[in-house]
C-alpha cells in the first residue's frame, strides 16, 4: 500500500497518479483535486500497490474518518478487485470507522458492494440534476413562481453584471461575499472554515473549476463555483450579500446565467440537498448514500445525526423554506 500523508509527497507522485487517472471520470478523481485538498485539509491518500484503486480521507472526529470523494468516492481500473482487502487495510490503518459520505447512486463503488454485509449503507437526500438538451425555453420551463421571473432578469441586469474567472486567486472575493452573506450569522459561512475557502480557492486556481462573480460596479456581491469536466458542470458552491437580496442574485446564478452559460453541457449537477430555486429547473434526480464501515454502535450513532439532519431539511424544503430558516430554528 502507498500512503501519501503530504503535499510534497503527493507532488512525487503526480506523474504515477495522472497515468492512474486518466480516464478522468469527474473533477474529484483528479490530481488538481488532490492537490488542492492537500493544500486545505489533513489528508491521506491510499492506493494500492498495483495502481489499481485510490482513494483520500481527511479527519472528521476522534471515531470517525471521512472520504474527500462522493461522487464515485474509490476509483479503481480493475473492477474493484480485492476491494475488501484494500477497505481492511485503510480501517486497520486509522483504527477508525470510515465514511462514506452522499455516494451517488450511479456510483460503480457503491454498486460493487451494495450486497456486502460489511458495509452500513443507508440513503440521504437526493441531488437535483438539469439536463440542458430537455429544456427549450429557461422561462417557459419553469414556469410563473414566486421566486424568479423576468422582472427579476431585469431588476439584477440593469444593476448588476458578471464576470468569469479561472486560473486565478479569488480568496478575496470569496471571503468578502461570506463575510456578507446571511450563512456568516450562523457560522455557516466559509471565513468560519478556512479550510474550505483555502480549497475552493485552490481548485480556481487549479483550473479544475471556475467562478462567475456578480459585480455591482467594482464591487463583488455574489459567486457561483462550477467544477467542468469530462462534458458534466458541477455547480459546486454559492453565496450572495445580504444586503443586494433585492436583486435576486443568488437565484440569478443558479438558474438564469448557470443555464446560459453551461446548457452545451449534457449535465449540470446542482448538489447539495434539495431546495426551492433547485427545484425549479431540475429535470432528474439521482440518489445518493452513505456508505459505512467499521463499529456498528459509532455507524448509528452517525445515521441518526445525517437521517435527522435530512428530516429537517426535507421538511423544511416541503414547507417552502429557504436553508436559512433551519439554522434559524437550531
Amino acid at each position: 500500500m502507498i500512503i501519501i500523508k503530504d503535499i510534497n509527497q503527493l507532488e512525487e507522485e503526480k506523474k504515477y497518479i495522472n497515468k492512474m487517472l486518466l480516464k478522468k471520470e469527474n473533477y474529484q478523481l483528479s490530481y488538481e483535486n488532490l492537490y488542492a485538498l492537500y493544500k486545505s485539509h489533513e489528508i491521506n491518500t491510499f492506493i494500492s500497490d498495483d495502481f489499481s484503486l485510490i482513494t483520500s480521507f481527511k479527519h472528521r472526529d476522534n471515531e470517525i474518518e471521512e472520504c474527500c470523494m462522493n461522487i464515485n468516492p474509490i476509483y479503481t481500473n480493475n473492477n474493484y478487485k480485492n476491494i475488501e482487502n484494500f477497505i481492511e487495510y485503510i480501517y486497520t490503518f486509522f483504527n477508525k470507522t470510515l465514511y462514506f459520505p452522499l455516494v451517488y447512486q450511479n456510483s460503480a463503488f457503491l454498486n460493487k458492494i451494495k450486497n456486502n454485509k460489511k458495509f452500513e449503507i443507508y440513503e440521504r437526500l437526493y441531488t437535483s440534476i438539469v439536463e440542458p438538451n430537455k429544456i427549450n425555453n429557461l422561462l417557459e420551463f419553469i414556469g410563473y413562481n414566486k421566486y424568479f421571473s423576468i422582472r427579476n432578469i431585469k431588476k439584477f441586469e440593469k444593476k448588476l453584471k458578471i464576470k468569469y474567472f479561472t486560473q486565478k486567486n479569488v480568496k478575496e472575493i470569496l471571503s468578502f461575499i461570506e463575510e456578507k452573506s446571511w450563512k456568516s450569522d450562523f457560522g455557516q459561512d466559509m471565513n468560519s472554515n478556512y479550510s474550505e475557502l483555502i480549497y475552493y480557492n485552490e481548485l480556481i486556481e487549479q483550473g479544475i473549476a471556475q467562478i462567475a462573480v456578480a459585480m455591482d460596479d467594482d464591487k463583488p456581491i455574489a459567486y457561483r463555483i462550477d467544477a467542468i469536466f469530462n462534458g458534466e458542470v458541477r455547480q459546486l458552491k454559492t453565496s450572495y450579500c445580504e444586503e443586494y437580496k433585492k436583486y435576486s442574485p443568488g437565484t440569478y446564478l443558479t438558474i438564469y446565467d448557470m443555464f446560459n452559460n453551461q446548457k452545451k453541457y449534457k449535465m449540470i449537477d446542482l448538489y447539495g440537498g434539495p431546495n426551492l430555486v433547485k427545484n425549479l429547473i431540475e429535470t432528474k434526480r439521482i440518489k445518493r448514500y452513505d456508505i459505512c464501515f467499521g463499529d456498528i454502535n459509532v455507524i448509528n450513532k452517525l445515521k441518526q445525526k445525517r437521517q435527522s439532519w435530512d428530516e429537517r431539511n426535507y421538511t423544511n424544503f416541503k414547507n417552502n423554506k429557504g436553508i436559512r430558516n433551519i439554522y434559524k430554528r437550531s
